[in-house]
């Protein structure tokens, strides 16, 4: 993957423009819990709403995200990035990574030496 293909989603749900609104209840009323969920599908004759199960058997339930609104909701032509270029590591994981050097293949060497720094020492995950 590139960097230009991680999205940040968060600007479809944040804000009084935004296309979608994060729900926390099915169109049922049960509650949404995304960690038990099983299986999601999108269907793209249903935008904004997601059919989810939390068992391999029975129904889906649906999350309407849609927002209702007076005004009209514009979807963006296009979900901004993430970041714009690789994110930078700690100086010390930098120096750990050179240690390492010796066992990955001399091929990969220009990749891990141009790896880009913080400028500080706290390892970051």
């Amino acid at each position: 993957m590139e960097t230009t293909d991680l999205k940040n989603f968060l600007s479809l749900i944040e804000g009084s423009s935004s296309p979608f609104l994060h729900r926390k209840k099915f169109e049922s009323g049960n509650d949404f819990n995304i960690s038990e969920l099983v299986h999601v599908q999108v269907h793209a004759d249903h935008p904004g709403k997601m059919f989810c199960k939390d068992t391999f058997n029975g129904d889906s339930e649906v999350l309407d995200l849609n927002r209702i609104s007076r005004r009209s909701v514009i979807f963006p032509e296009e979900i901004p990035l993430i970041r714009v270029g690789p994110k930078p590591i700690s100086d010390k994981k930098y120096e750990d990574l050179q240690k390492l050097m010796q066992w990955v293949p001399k091929m990969y060497d220009n990749f891990y030496q141009n790896l880009p720094q913080t400028g500080n020492n706290v390892i970051d995950g």
